[in-house]
């Protein structure tokens, strides 16, 4: 019986280093260099590539290991206007404020200045406040409304506080819920308690350490969701819903993975509505943090602690969402990170030496990895191994069923802070 054992032990340990050595090999012979990621360099040869890989696919999810990474802002830049001028990719998709980038980019004038100006207020700082992403933002997104392809914009995080929304939020769901006159709006909890809470969860008096009112908001809307129940395929029912979750993944802030749980699934039904009503017939660009786009994470990771139904793994756990979606993680070997808010930049982590980083040839300062057809040549393959895709730390896992590709930046450099004044008054009032 020991015997069969040992050799049972032998083969497994045989398929497992077989398998490492199918994939090192497959990355040294299939890594495809990328010449720049400046997004005013629109030869687009070399991502030509990228765009075979991605086939007919109707959503690309673009991932970021850090939200301070200046070099991947610049890499997404230029993609998104590859996909856009390439591809036909006519909407870009933002994990941002989904009521501010539905309700109130809809009202937005599509002129220079306007969208500008709108950008500026309403897209997550991290972002619009970045000089890497500063050309996409302000000169081309605003300049493709002057094409007969416009590159519109759209949000699909439950987190509904930027400048559009204190602002409006509140009389928008009372003017909605006046018309379909549900039961709830006659009575005095509606007037007194509710609609001020929306206020104050947009606003940010209702926040983290008042579980109860956040709890009591929770319940309120789930009153009104159950009153609206023929109208569930609306906007505004989906809405009232994103204000659920939000109150939820905040009263739970301090259980971090019950709440991007809850934040999450929210993304990805949020992100399906996009799809399916707001634009049926659009290509989709998803801008998003690697984590939230990650594919298959309850079983991919090697470690409990990853193994969360992010946005990527609920969204294509749909087996059509999984086959019209191609997701590109970006991972980085050296250099440092900041984002804007921050004083000074921080060395990201070296990768482990036996991990994926240091398969990649050091003559590659960019390069593309397609993971999904490595895929379809070793379907059997499962093994885990260690990337810096989740955060710049390794993890453990079969990163091949978490990404289908990965845009490799061998030198990682931080995000900078705008200083130019773009303007803050927001057109819309």
């Amino acid at each position: 019986m020991k015997k069969v054992y040992v050799i049972t032990l032998l083969a497994f340990v045989s398929l497992h280093a077989f398998s490492q050595e199918a994939l090192k090999k497959y990355i040294t012979t299939s890594t495809h260099p990328i010449h720049s990621i400046q997004p005013d360099d629109m030869d687009f040869a070399d991502l030509e590539v990228i765009g075979q890989s991605i086939g007919d696919s109707r959503v690309v999810m673009l991932g970021e290991q850090n939200h301070g990474d200046g070099a991947t802002f610049l890499a997404k830049s230029r993609l998104v206007k590859y996909l856009h001028e390439k591809k036909g990719f006519n909407v870009l998709a933002f994990e941002n404020d989904f009521f501010a980038l539905n309700s109130g980019w809809d009202l937005v004038e599509k002129e220079q200045q306007q969208i500008t100006t709108y950008l500026n207020d309403n897209i997550y700082s991290i972002w619009s406040h970045s000089m890497q992403c500063s050309d996409l933002f302000y000169n081309y997104i605003p300049g493709t409304f002057q094409s007969h392809t416009p590159l519109t914009v759209t949000g699909f995080d439950s987190q509904v506080y930027m400048d559009y929304s204190p602002r409006n939020l509140q009389d928008f769901v009372h003017n909605y819920l006046k018309q379909k006159n549900i039961p709830f709006t006659q009575t005095e909890e509606y007037q007194v308690k509710f609609l001020p809470a929306i206020g104050g969860l947009t606003k940010g008096w209702l926040a983290k350490g008042k579980e109860q009112e956040l709890l009591e908001l929770e319940e309120r809307a789930g009153i009104v969701l159950q009153q609206l129940g023929k109208y569930k395929n609306e906007y505004e029912w989906l809405l009232i819903k994103n204000i659920q979750s939000f109150a939820a993944s905040t009263r739970l802030a301090k259980d971090v993975e019950k709440a991007l749980e809850i934040r999450d699934k929210q993304m990805a039904e949020n992100l399906e509505w996009v799809l399916r009503v707001k634009f049926p017939n659009e290509k989709v660009i998803v801008w998003a943090a690697n984590a939230h786009i990650a594919k298959n994470a309850t079983t991919a990771f090697k470690f409990e602690r990853s193994r969360r139904k992010w946005m990527g793994t609920v969204f294509t756990s749909n087996s059509q969402n999984n086959v019209n979606t191609y997701v590109i993680g970006f991972s980085s070997k050296n250099g440092s990170q900041k984002r804007i808010h921050e004083a000074s930049p921080s060395l990201v982590s070296r990768p482990l030496k036996h991990g994926f980083e240091n398969w990649v040839s050091d003559k590659h300062s960019y390069a593309f990895i397609d993971f999904k057809r490595f895929r379809k040549e070793n379907p059997s393959f499962s093994k885990q191994f260690a990337m810096k895709g989740i955060g710049h730390s390794s993890d453990i896992a079969d990163w091949t069923s978490v990404f289908d590709g990965i845009f490799f930046i061998k030198e990682m450099t931080p995000s900078e802070k705008i200083e130019k004044d773009l303007g803050s008054t927001n057109p819309i009032r």
